[in-house]
């Protein structure tokens, strides 16, 4: 498996460890950018884009919560357990998007590796 998709289980087990039973079995992340340092950079870390994708709109304000500060809690938990997993310091920008009833879809549920 690609780190790609071990950063999108950190990810997804940052959000089991916030939201426990209430919302994780809903969530798919997705990377949608993964950077590794480069020699030039003043900074040297991992920048990583995340979406994370639920099928509705309340589970989206649940995720995000009041003022961005549940999914900011998630980004904080993910980052450090993500930093520990790559041994580099990691920039995390995370999305959270709806993707009504992508579990139903046999195309996503392809495309995010859960069918072949």
């Amino acid at each position: 498996r690609s780190e790609r998709f071990f950063c999108s289980e950190i990810i997804r087990g940052a959000l089991f460890r916030k939201f426990k039973k209430e919302l994780p079995y809903c969530c798919e992340v997705r990377i949608d950018s993964f950077r590794e340092p480069r020699d030039h950079d003043k900074k040297k870390l991992t920048r990583i884009e995340a979406t994370i994708l639920v099928e509705r709109e309340s589970q989206k304000k649940i995720v995000v919560g009041a003022g961005g500060e549940a999914v900011k809690a998630v980004g904080v938990d993910a980052r450090q357990h993500l930093e520990e997993f790559l041994q580099d310091r990691v920039f995390l920008a995370l999305n959270v998007k709806v993707d009504k009833d992508w579990r139903k879809n046999e195309d996503r549920l392809k495309q995010f590796g859960y069918l072949r």
